[in-house]
């Protein structure tokens, strides 16, 4: 798949609900056509810095990956959508080089639980911290490419509600029902992902390496981790106005393998789970519209590297029920 053609297709609302959703809080459509245009902004991005160095020595990576629009559909429980990549210009790609990437997202949202599953693969990146290189100047004006670079990215997220007879997630981010009066509810979160990024030769550039004194040789990363925690999801509801959000924080099982010089290392650390969504809104019985901002976020720790991989997605909706 090239960068004009990833794939975005979500499928919503399998089956029916498990609980019994309080009418005075939650207004459901089972017999009504959900459907709405969706445009997705997406900007991933891999960072890798040197423990008690300055932001000016990190690498961080990203892919030269196109926006989406699309739509979803939903009827009796079912659901699906469709994001068509929006063309990427000639003086983007001279700037940033070239992506070639696949973009797959799995919903599965009951009134109790959530599943959500994403697969990404990215072949070609570029350092957007090259033109802060300390002591160089060899980057400011044209960016530090690196067209050998694969990354690969699985994860997948359980949540479970505690309430949920008068609190939606799936009006508070999918738009699909209504939440009525505002409410929340307590959340559990279990989740497991990996992380594999693959180089020909050292991710690093070289103005930035003498600050990796134990791993500047480093040309391929994994990282497994599994983690659970719990948090917090609350709407906020005024005369058809709405504003939510959710807070999840736990703990991460990380298990690193790492390539220096030919040579695998492996690590194993705990770090923190931290996931942070929000979203404003207006939603009537028959038309919606509102954005939601999801940041997917997986701290990595090894060697004398403190690093993350973040997925921050922004979505617009503007729908109707027919």
């Amino acid at each position: 798949m090239n960068q004009f053609f990833p794939l975005l297709l979500i499928i919503l609302c399998f089956g029916e609900a498990i609980y019994a959703q309080d009418a005075d809080y939650i207004e459901t459509y089972p017999d009504k056509i959900y459907l709405s245009l969706k445009a997705s902004y997406k900007n991933p991005n891999l960072r890798l810095r040197p423990k008690g160095r300055t932001l000016d020595w990190q690498a961080k990576y990203r892919p030269n990956a196109p926006n989406s629009i699309g739509f979803q559909f939903a009827y009796k429980g079912f659901g699906f959508g469709l994001g068509i990549p929006l063309p990427i210009s000639e003086a983007r790609k001279a700037k940033f080089g070239k992506t070639m990437n696949f973009d797959l997202n799995v919903q599965v949202a009951q009134p109790s639980y959530l599943i959500e599953a994403s697969a990404k693969f990215y072949k070609g990146l570029v350092d957007a911290n090259s033109p802060n290189y300390p002591n160089d100047t060899s980057f400011d004006e044209v960016y530090y490419k690196r067209q050998d670079l694969k990354q690969l990215y699985f994860k997948g997220n359980f949540i479970y509600l505690l309430a949920p007879e008068k609190y939606s997630y799936r009006a508070a981010f999918n738009f699909m029902e209504r939440q009525k009066q505002s409410a929340g509810s307590p959340l559990l979160i279990g989740n497991i992902s990996f992380l594999n990024l693959k180089g020909d030769t050292s991710f690093l550039a070289v103005p930035i390496r003498p600050a990796y004194t134990d791993s500047e040789t480093l040309s391929r990363l994994r990282v497994t981790d599994v983690g659970i925690g719990g948090g917090y999801a609350y709407t906020f509801v005024y005369e058809g106005f709405t504003a939510g959000a959710a807070l999840f924080l736990g703990a991460d099982l990380e298990y690193n393998s790492y390539a220096l010089e030919g040579q695998e290392k492996v690590q194993i650390n705990a770090v923190p789970l931290v996931d942070v969504r929000t979203s404003i809104g207006y939603n009537t019985e028959q038309f919606f519209t509102g954005i939601s901002f999801n940041t997917d976020l997986n701290l990595i720790r090894f060697a004398e590297i403190k690093g993350r991989f973040m997925y921050p997605l922004i979505t617009l909706r503007l729908g109707v029920r027919l």
